[in-house]
């Protein structure tokens, strides 16, 4: 009998009948409860074999073929429910967990599964080094996105990484977990080690065949040129990493990625319209992958939109509500205010565009956003401070508090130094607004 239900559902990956219905009659009213493990067992193994490619390949072949990953749900869901546990049932999770996190963005299903796991391991399940390993890459990315705790991130990312090196080659996921160590450091304030890291992983760059994590590195470069205040190399970059994006079409969420980084160049550079134009691109396309769902891609996007509302005069009010609209998204899909820089960031442009119309409460978003960045950031010195710590003195020095001024003054050239642009910008600018004082 073993023999004939492995050889339906073998079938069933090459036709296209109802799985679910075959599952739940198969499993709850026709097989016998002796027999119940053992045909889990098969029908585990046999619908790994889908999820048995490298896993940028995997989550991009889920992503075409979604029904596969419906079907594995729901055989998970029929072990939890008998109580059954065993080495391939965790590798299956933990590359489901895969799947829902990079392609899907599931992060509160992914989350759910991986305690599972977890559960599983603590009842004394072996699985491999090397699943090992995917799990830590999967609770380190999981660890940075749906709550952030760059720390406990970073910390899962090591420990993948001495797992992955005592191996030969696997150049892509030593890349990929290279390259989200890299992030969290940058995220976290710690620029220059993330820009050492990413120099050293240069190798794999080179060796690694995965479209997919080839980008990611890129773009990951391209936050340091950002960092740096170096958009014009930034976007060079992006464009560098855009090249792979016709050859992973369904891998949508790395593009999202570039998009938005691009545009933030873009509008550091005051490039207005390049910068609508591409904000309208990538918009739309996030729009109809969450189906309008709040997410941390929509928030952080609606930051830049009110960012380009308020260079329109007329358009201040619909700034405002769509800077407050991305604070309220950010915190909520983030689980609380001050766990993302890009929080603290969406501070700065409310308090840009309440710069004419109410000087106090734009002071107050902007001393809410260095709280933010303190709070996340191990060192100070990324763009965003610099552009925060400019906007201050020019609002304190438009109201003519000039301590104030002058004290943040002095914080940008101990951080950043006295040749900066921004600092040659607001000297200039404190000693006009002193001589129209006296």
């Amino acid at each position: 009998m073993v023999i004939i239900i492995s050889f339906l559902i073998y079938s069933h990956f090459n036709l296209n009948y109802s799985f679910h219905d075959y599952i739940h009659r198969m499993v709850n009213e026709f097989i016998p409860s002796n027999k119940k493990e053992q045909i889990l067992e098969q029908t585990i193994q046999l619908i790994l074999q889908k999820f048995s490619d490298r896993p940028d390949l995997m989550v991009r072949k889920m992503m075409r073929e979604p029904t596969y990953l419906q079907h594995a749900l729901e055989v998970c869901r029929h072990a939890r429910e008998s109580d059954y546990v065993s080495p391939a049932l965790v590798e299956l999770n933990i590359r489901i967990a895969e799947c829902l996190m990079r392609g899907f963005r599931n992060f509160e299903k992914a989350k759910l599964i991986i305690e599972n796991v977890d559960d599983m391991l603590q009842k004394g399940i072996k699985i491999s080094a090397l699943n090992d390993a995917l799990l830590k890459i999967n609770k380190s990315f999981l660890s940075s996105m749906y709550m952030p705790n760059y720390n406990e991130s970073s910390r899962y990312n090591l420990e993948a990484l001495d797992i992955l090196n005592q191996f030969e080659g696997l150049f892509e996921e030593k890349l990929r977990a290279t390259t989200s160590l890299a992030q969290n450091y940058m995220l976290s304030g710690q620029q220059e080690k993330g820009k050492h890291l990413l120099a050293r992983a240069s190798t794999l760059f080179k060796n690694s065949k995965s479209h997919v994590y080839n980008a990611a590195y890129l773009y990951a470069n391209s936050i340091v040129f950002n960092d740096e205040g170096n958009f014009d190399q930034s976007i060079n970059v992006i464009n560098e990493a855009k090249q792979y994006l016709p050859k992973i079409q369904d891998y949508p969420m790395l593009e999202f990625h570039l998009l938005m980084q691009e545009l933030e160049a873009l509008l550091k550079l005051n490039h207005l319209t390049e910068a609508n134009i591409c904000f309208e691109k990538c918009y739309d396309k996030v729009q109809h992958f969450f189906h309008g769902k709040d997410n941390y891609i929509l928030g952080r996007l609606l930051i830049y939109k009110a960012w380009i509302l308020m260079n329109n005069e007329h358009k201040n009010q619909e700034a405002v509500e769509t800077i407050l609209k991305s604070i309220n998204m950010l915190n909520n899909v983030l689980h609380g205010p001050g766990k993302h820089i890009m929080q603290g960031f969406a501070h700065i442009i409310y308090g840009n565009i309440l710069e004419d119309l109410d000087c106090e409460e734009a002071l107050k978003a902007y001393l809410t956003s260095e709280a933010i960045y303190k709070k996340i950031m191990q060192n100070l010195q990324s763009d965003d401070i610099s552009l925060l710590y400019s906007r201050i003195v020019n609002l304190t020095g438009k109201i003519k508090d000039h301590k104030t001024a002058h004290h943040y003054l002095e914080k940008h050239i101990r951080v950043f130094g006295t040749y900066h642009f921004r600092t040659q910008k607001m000297k200039k600018l404190l000693d006009t607004s002193i001589a129209l004082n006296e």
